[in-house]
């Protein structure tokens, strides 16, 4: 083979490594494009609302929030906000800052309800929202905290999700219980998942006994994939006890969607028990409101 064939071979096999490489370059840029497309989007967790409660003020029975909210109260339930300059007698110094939220329920009898919950409705506020949803919020209960054995002789402290088909008929929800065992001072935990408008729901898990963080700033994260069929339900608590994010209740494979219904809830912190005739508080500061599963969860 003659000096210049060879070389003409050279040139032409560098040339085909060059275009060899741009294409691969394309190509693997063409394909981050379209993974990008179909990735699987609880990977991209964004902060969608925070609050501390710094600027809150209450104004009839909402707060000035820029978000959907609500307070349910029933039967004497109420609701403030809890400042370090002027404290109500018992409050706890505010986890972060200078303020906080309190809720109680009377030293009364019968259905009692004190219920901060934010609402995910048609409404522009929350079009960050789809079907997944990541809650992070603080709560605090008394050093005295308990509960008397009378009437249901239980306290439901969260529903991470409330499906809302006009309010009526039946309607997918977690709720977790705190009860108490008769006079033994024991308590235990159950978390049911229900879809009818009654009490009655599907024992997820049971914790007995339950040590009931009480006196201290506790966290509770929950997690909601929103399904007609196949849904996720995951909830976290952070206490001395219990240490960091530990796992009370992990379900997938339940409805977790009504049917052509948009509208839901998250009641993140709850008073709602049967009054057994002492003052019940709560105090909640530092929510956090997640459109997915934020790194590590």
């Amino acid at each position: 083979m003659s000096r210049k064939a060879t070389l003409f071979i050279l040139v032409l096999l560098s040339l085909m490594q060059i275009i060899i490489m741009s294409s691969t370059a394309v190509l693997s840029s063409s394909t981050t494009m379209l993974s990008y497309g179909t990735i699987d989007y609880s990977g991209m967790a964004s902060l969608v609302y925070s609050t501390s409660f710094e600027d809150a003020i209450k104004v009839g029975n909402k707060l000035n929030l820029p978000v959907a909210h609500m307070f349910g109260l029933q039967n004497g339930g109420t609701f403030w906000v809890e400042n370090t300059t002027n404290p109500t007698p018992g409050a706890p110094n505010p986890r972060t800052g200078q303020k906080c939220i309190g809720m109680s329920l009377p030293a009364g009898t019968g259905t009692q309800r004190s219920e901060f919950a934010f609402g995910f409705f048609t409404n522009p506020t929350w079009s960050e929202i789809g079907d997944e949803l990541f809650t992070s919020v603080w709560l605090y209960l008394p050093s005295d905290w308990d509960l008397h054995s009378t009437g249901w002789n239980w306290f439901e402290i969260i529903n991470s999700f409330v499906c809302t088909p006009g309010m009526g008929g039946d309607y997918p929800r977690l709720k977790w219980h705190i009860d108490r065992s008769g006079n033994s001072g024991s308590y235990f935990a159950r978390i049911f998942w229900a879809t009818d408008a009654g009490e009655a729901g599907v024992l997820l898990r049971e914790i007995n006994p339950f040590v009931v963080p009480k006196g201290e700033w506790f966290n509770i994260k929950t997690y909601t994939y929103r399904h007609e069929t196949n849904g996720t339900m995951k909830v976290w608590l952070t206490s001395s006890y219990y240490g960091t994010n530990y796992v009370i209740v992990d379900a997938s494979g339940y409805q977790t969607k009504y049917p052509g219904e948009e509208d839901w809830y998250t009641s993140f912190a709850k008073s709602y028990m049967s009054g057994d005739g002492y003052e019940h508080k709560m105090w909640v500061d530092d929510v956090e409101i997640w459109n997915a599963r934020p790194p590590g969860f």
